[in-house]
């Protein structure tokens, strides 16, 4: 029987991307022993990545018989103990029979042991006498190693593990794993503190941008939905990179045979979701299992509106709202903590304000409970702000993404000696302005004239500690960092960075500093300093003023300058080669705007006359080649042109037949010019190259600057 592409994954292993690391760290572990702890971001995918693991294993067919056994909150731990034998017994049958949909079928155990080969049945009739004895929880977590004893080498993939909490099953099943030959994982919420712990540990976070950026994408091309990339971008943002949300939103379109192509796309589908199944209910699910009681679990919600409203409440407020014992109290809100729906520090709560998802559910699910509006009117309010936002969010990461990364250098302050033409403008102004790199660099490296820095401890971004700030500047570009000075005094350093087209002026200067300023009274700060950054640094009179407050100010330059002194990486990543694109129709002579194209290109970059003539042939003759052989469906071609250090690169690629896919050309016409092909294109180039592609044909074609 053939192995199907998915048996406990819910998407295919091709379009699982983004867990590589973490995927080959579980693989091989299943040839060591003991428990691996794996700790995991909430809505992070872990319990993907385990079914993955599961799948794995089984179409590899290597000899080791995965076991995947999710917990269940509440479940006692006799019940879960049988339900261990059973699910293994039967996954265990599965894998020796290479039957999957068995698993599914969740066949009455006694009859799988006739089912099973020779070699398995004498493990399995022990198993299934366990269960029918009522036999202790340690014998009937002990099936793997009975299984092992008769050939059977199993992979154990615990998932949930903090729904047994440090209850019995919980403490049962790391005394039978722990240091056991039988390799196991334990997965479970990053905040959850077990009794006891393994020493080997995998912490599985959310995606970064661009890896949750593919997974949506790998999810889109498997349902066959239309993403752009600019909406692929906003749902990775306004979504957190959680797969679980990623993948609702691309089935809640593909369900409703729609794109998500464009802000108003996504903008409707995430609404209906935030009222509907992969969001709204989901979360409901979640606060209804905490709660454990309908009528609990709505002044659990009015609770954490006013939390969020209100920025944080002390946990005698939540007692106190939700007329629970104070022992009742403190395990619902270790349960909301280990969600992350809420933040226990200090005797308080803080809402996850970063949570947007969460956010936005409160608002949507209190506008229906308590405004009066009827849905319609709700659901149609939230999809016009969630549609009016999208470009704003998109605009604020941009913003955030080009900032210099004020905390980043902050933390990495140690009490290093640096130029002060690094760091004060008014010596950077005076000395090294308008000067060549070499020279600044060799002055940087030369000075005498230096400034201490702090030895820093600890840094945050100065809204979470004075919220105002956060009305007026972007939460990247202020900081707080505390500290010691040369001295060993206790100092604080408040620093932002804020834009100017020209040097700053002393009004925009003073704006700042009163704003650090208030932060650092607000906040009680005895010893402190202020530092402000701008692209071009400070005219006359904000240098004046800065030094009256002995305050630092730098320009993006000293930034760079100060990077370099201390042996930092650069905060951008790297610049890509500069790149210009052009799409043409088929037909129509349209190569001739193609040629005029790249002609200007190339002299640009500084090609003969004879090297663009043959740049242009070469490129007429591909862009013939792809209209006339392609049968293209979109009928365009797409032209990237990339200018290298010593050579210009062209891709000319389109949709439609691969090139070994076509048919034999048949005779030419003696003298006939059009579709020569890639003969005369290799001629009139250095190189052509026919890149791989799933559709289509992209030919890389490239010209060396003589």
């Amino acid at each position: 029987m053939n192995t199907p592409e998915k048996i406990f994954g819910t998407v295919s292993a091709d379009a699982f991307v983004g867990r590589g690391p973490e995927l080959a760290r579980l693989i091989a572990h299943a040839s060591d022993s003991g428990v691996l702890d794996c700790h995991a971001a909430p809505d992070a995918g872990s319990s993907e990545l385990l079914r993955q693991v599961y799948d794995h294993f089984y179409r590899t067919a290597s000899g080791i018989v995965p076991f995947y056994f999710s917990l269940r909150r509440g479940e006692a731990a006799a019940d879960a103990g049988r339900r261990w034998v059973r699910e293994f017994v039967t996954q265990a049958a599965a894998f020796d029979r290479r039957i999957p949909d068995l698993i599914a079928a969740k066949p009455e155990i006694r009859s799988l042991v006739e089912f099973v080969s020779d070699h398995h049945r004498s493990w399995v009739e022990a198993a299934v006498s366990l269960i029918e004895s009522d036999a202790p929880i340690e014998s009937l977590l002990a099936v793997p190693f009975r299984a092992a004893a008769n050939g059977v080498k199993s992979f154990v993939l615990i998932d949930e593990f903090e729904r047994a909490g440090d209850g019995e099953l919980a403490e049962a099943l790391r005394r039978t794993f722990a240091d056991s030959d039988v390799p196991s994982v334990f997965c479970f919420a990053r905040r959850f503190r077990p009794a006891k712990s393994s020493a080997a540990r995998l912490h599985i976070d959310l995606h970064p941008r661009e890896d949750a950026g593919e997974l949506i994408g790998s999810y889109a091309r498997e349902r066959h939905v239309s993403l752009s990339d600019e909406t692929r971008d906003l749902a990775v943002l306004q979504l957190g990179g959680r797969p679980v949300y990623l993948k609702g939103i691309v089935d809640a379109a593909a369900a409703r045979d729609a794109s998500l192509s464009s802000f108003a796309n996504f903008a409707a589908i995430y609404t209906d979701e935030l009222f509907g199944i992969s969001i709204g209910r989901k979360i409901d699910r979640e606060l209804d299992r905490i709660a454990g009681d309908p009528e609990l679990e709505k002044e659990i919600f009015d609770a954490l509106c006013l939390t969020h409203d209100n920025g944080s409440a002390h946990e005698t407020e939540w007692q106190m709202r939700l007329g629970i014992t104070a022992a009742e109290c403190d395990a619902l809100l270790s349960l909301l903590h280990e969600r992350e729906f809420i933040t226990r520090a200090s005797g308080r709560v803080f809402f996850a304000v970063s949570d947007k998802v969460l956010v936005d559910y409160l608002h949507a699910r209190r506008e229906l409970e308590t405004s009066g509006k009827t849905r319609a009117r709700v659901v149609a309010e939230t999809l016009s702000e969630n549609f009016g936002r999208s470009q704003k969010l998109l605009a604020r990461v941009y913003r955030r993404d080009a900032a210099i990364g004020l905390r980043e250098i902050l933390t990495t302050f140690a009490g290093q000696r640096v130029a002060a033409v690094s760091i004060d403008f008014a010596k950077f102004d005076a000395e090294l302005k308008g000067r060549a790199d070499d020279e600044q660099l060799a002055k940087v490296a030369a000075t005498p004239d230096r400034v201490s820095l702090p030895t820093i401890f600890f840094s945050v971004n100065a809204a979470d500690i004075y919220p105002s700030i956060g009305r007026v500047a972007d939460v990247e570009r202020t900081a707080i960092a505390f500290g010691a000075s040369e001295t060993g005094d206790t100092v604080a350093w408040l620093a932002a960075e804020f834009d100017s087209k020209f040097a700053a002026s002393l009004d925009l200067t003073e704006y700042w500093l009163d704003r650090l300023e208030m932060a650092a009274l607000a906040s009680e700060f005895k010893n402190y300093r202020l530092w402000l950054v701008t692209r071009e640094g400070f005219d006359e009179a904000a240098i004046q003023a800065l030094a009256e407050r002995n305050a630092l100010g730098s320009s993006y330059r000293q930034i760079e300058l100060l990077r370099m002194e201390m042996g930092l990486s650069e905060r951008r990543t790297e610049v890509l080669p500069e790149q210009f694109e052009i799409t043409i129709p088929m037909g129509a002579d349209s190569e001739i705007v193609a040629a005029s194209f790249a002609e200007d290109v190339a002299e640009r970059f500084g090609f003969s006359h004879r090297a663009i003539n043959q740049i242009k042939t070469a490129l007429v003759e591909a862009c013939i080649n792809a209209s006339e052989h392609s049968l293209s469906p979109e009928r365009k071609i797409h032209l990237t042109f990339t200018p290298l250090r010593d050579r210009l690169e062209i891709t000319v690629r389109n949709r439609g037949l691969r090139l070994k896919d076509r048919q034999p050309a048949g005779d030419t016409k003696t003298g006939q010019r059009r579709g020569w092909g890639l003969e005369l294109i290799a001629k009139l180039s250095d190189s052509v190259e026919i890149l791989p592609t799933d559709d289509g044909t992209a030919i890389k074609i490239t010209k060396l600057l003589s």
